[in-house]
């Protein structure tokens, strides 16, 4: 019995890598970071509007709110339990937020997120955004993914990738 229960608190301290973690946190990953942010249209704020978040890793999770009277909307993290946390394997998971406005639909945000952490999507820093809906889609890398998305917020996107470079000794 006894050496039954060190192997438990044995596994269990693996698993967490001995971090003070509690037993709810143990594969737990983050779909989709906490966003916030403000909806405009020609400017003015986008009052009112539904908007809806979907991510998907190994399953679809949804919520939505409405934004304030200034356009502020706010999400919290989006997470799931995934074994996945602790195999050598890589993390994907989808992720969209789609806004319905005088009987319009608009995608804000679409993109795949590549790590499990929360924040990857603004390197760490809070994900705070400002949306103007007759933006035209920008593509945006950050950490290896592309998010397609009519916001703009405080991150350093990749560095551009010239492609003639990457296929130049294929062309030789």
């Amino acid at each position: 019995m006894k050496s039954g229960l060190r192997i438990i608190i044995f596994l269990l301290v693996t698993l967490l890598g001995g971090t003070a973690v509690g037993l709810t946190d143990i594969g737990k990953v983050c779909v989709f970071s906490a966003i916030s942010g403000v909806v405009t249209l020609n400017d003015q704020p986008v009052a009112h509007a539904k908007l809806v978040r979907t991510a998907s890793k190994e399953r679809e999770h949804q919520d939505e709110t409405t934004t304030d009277e200034n356009g502020y909307f706010s999400f919290p993290a989006m997470y799931e339990r995934s074994i996945a946390k602790f195999l050598p394997m890589e993390f994907v998971a989808k992720q969209k937020i789609m806004i319905e406005y005088n009987g319009k639909s608009y995608k804000l945000w679409s993109g795949v997120k590549g790590k499990p952490d929360e924040n990857v999507e603004a390197r760490g820093k809070p994900l705070i955004v400002e949306c103007e809906l007759n933006n035209d889609i920008s593509h945006i890398w950050v950490n290896g993914s592309v998010f397609s998305t009519l916001c703009k917020w405080d991150v350093d996107p990749d560095p551009p990738v010239n492609m003639d470079k990457v296929f130049e000794s294929d062309l030789e």
